[in-house]
């Protein structure tokens, strides 16, 4: 019961980074359309000089928010994707490594000797020398 209630956790990690990251590429691939589209609209002769201003406003104001928005959330949402994919296995690992310690130090292996450092510690007290 446990290991299927894991299993759907671990595929719904993976469902939402994975949603992440294409929701983050089709946001990236709609800047590049709409930049490259502006930039052939200014080359084409057929614009008047007030379309030319407004396209020329509108491939600016589409440059500067790719650098500032676009970068930035891409960036953003890559990285908390991929490592929404990537930690859930290290902490297996780390677990299935607490369980191995677990196993060689069982009570078994304990000795006399160990009875001594579970004692408790003096404790001294160290005063300043007033001069």
């Amino acid at each position: 019961m446990k290991w299927v209630e894991k299993n759907r956790k671990s595929n719904l990690t993976i469902w939402i980074a994975l949603l992440l990251i294409i929701a983050v590429m089709s946001i990236w691939l709609c800047s590049i359309i709409e930049i490259i589209g502006n930039e052939i609209t200014l080359v084409n002769q057929a614009v008047v000089e007030e379309e030319f201003w407004l396209y020329d406003g509108a491939l600016q104001l589409w440059k500067s928010a790719y650098v500032i928005v676009i970068l930035t959330a891409t960036g953003i949402l890559i990285t908390s994707g991929m490592v929404t994919i990537l930690v859930p296995q290290p902490r297996t690992i780390i677990k299935k490594v607490k369980l191995k310690d677990r196993q060689i130090f069982n009570e078994e292996n304990v000795t006399s000797s160990d009875d001594k450092l579970m004692e408790e510690p003096t404790v001294g007290i160290k005063t300043l020398k007033q001069s």
